[in-house]
């Protein structure tokens, strides 16, 4: 037998290409590990959005949300200027959108928002954020959040009941749990974006039961809504903890 007949035939260009291939993949593991195709971690670029009245911004989203984002490995930057958000809107993987300032965003950067979630970023509204704040912009409130709130109860305990708990957002989140909180009687707009109902609670003021966290439908990015939020107490609560990193991972498409 002569070696030609078991070796396999092989143009040089084909040879030359093979050779580069294991080259590549021998010394660039870690460039290869952050497009998806190894076993590390992806490291998001989160911008929390602050500012406005009747919450304290800084205590609970900047200090307390930020290190537990950047504990997870993620880029957490904070700001309450919308000039800050225009600037850093094409570096961010993950937008948290909890202001309720006044004025709203002007009109450029209400359109660069809806065109950061249309092209695939993700969006994370939470409590103050998910106000009727803005009659200037009403697409806000219909397209991005799929409804909104205009009254709350009391701040208090109230328990808060997983209904979808398949999700990713709800993952390793006890089926009911207790928070001390401000309870958002939040109204869904049938002529709004559609959503998924993730967890419910129960007003002992109204008797009504309102959405807690859902995520919204319709765009090419992500949107999830977090009614809950309103101080230190419940940033600190272990399952807002959960629902904060699970909520921007599953925003970032890190699942």
């Amino acid at each position: 037998m002569h070696f030609r007949e078991v070796i396999p035939r092989f143009s040089s260009s084909t040879y030359v290409r093979r050779i580069v291939a294991i080259v590549i993949f021998a010394i660039l593991p870690g460039h290869f590990s952050t497009l998806g195709l190894g076993k590390a971690k992806l490291h998001l670029q989160v911008f929390i959005m602050g500012g406005g009245t009747s919450h304290n911004f800084t205590q609970s989203y900047q200090q307390v949300d930020s290190q537990i984002l950047s504990k997870a490995g993620d880029t957490v930057r904070y700001a309450d200027s919308w000039a800050q958000l225009s600037g850093a809107l094409n570096k961010t993987n993950v937008l948290i959108q909890a202001s309720n300032q006044m004025p709203p965003p002007a009109p450029d950067l209400r359109n660069a928002i809806m065109t950061f979630v249309n092209t695939g970023g993700g969006l994370l509204v939470v409590h103050a954020g998910l106000w009727y704040n803005w009659e200037a912009w009403p697409d806000y409130n219909r397209i991005l959040i799929g409804g909104g709130s205009r009254s709350h109860d009391k701040l208090g305990d109230f328990e808060v009941t997983v209904t979808h708990p398949e999700h990713p957002i709800m993952k390793g989140i006890p089926a009911k749990f207790m928070i001390h909180d401000e309870l958002y009687h939040q109204e869904i707009d049938p002529s709004g974006s559609p959503v998924d109902v993730l967890a419910i609670a129960t007003s002992p003021l109204t008797g009504k039961t309102y959405p807690s966290i859902w995520v919204v439908k319709g765009s090419r990015g992500r949107i999830a809504c977090i009614a809950l939020g309103h101080d230190q107490d419940s940033h600190n609560n272990p399952a807002y903890v959960h629902l904060l990193t699970n909520s921007t991972n599953w925003l970032g498409q890190k699942w």
